[in-house]
């Protein structure tokens, strides 16, 4: 799916934004009526679907990969939040005095 996605430009058949007029609503190739010329079809307005399926890939990866490091950054911010203020250590210690020199 990766590799679809980035070589979209190389491996798609056409642009998905190209309209066949000749061809509105084209079955698949497996089906009567189809042909290879547009192996899974046509949409409404003639837009070969398996080009559209390739380079809508590239969306679907972007966003995947946006998600996963929006999401990382929160749990950052909470692991350092949990390093600074462990059980039986950290910054609220400090403003107690026990780490303090003298402190008994």
């Amino acid at each position: 799916m990766i590799i679809i996605a980035v070589f979209a430009n190389f491996l798609g058949p056409y642009n998905p934004a190209d309209q066949f007029r000749d061809s509105l609503l084209a079955p698949p190739f497996w089906q009567d009526g189809g042909s290879l010329a547009h192996l899974l079809g046509t949409d409404d307005v003639g837009r070969d679907i398996l080009s559209r399926l390739m380079y809508g890939a590239r969306l679907s990866l972007l966003v995947g990969c946006l998600v996963v490091v929006l999401s990382l950054i929160p749990r950052r911010g909470a692991g350092a939040d949990c390093r600074l203020f462990r059980r039986g250590g950290g910054l609220h210690h400090h403003a107690r005095g026990r780490y303090h020199a003298g402190a008994a």
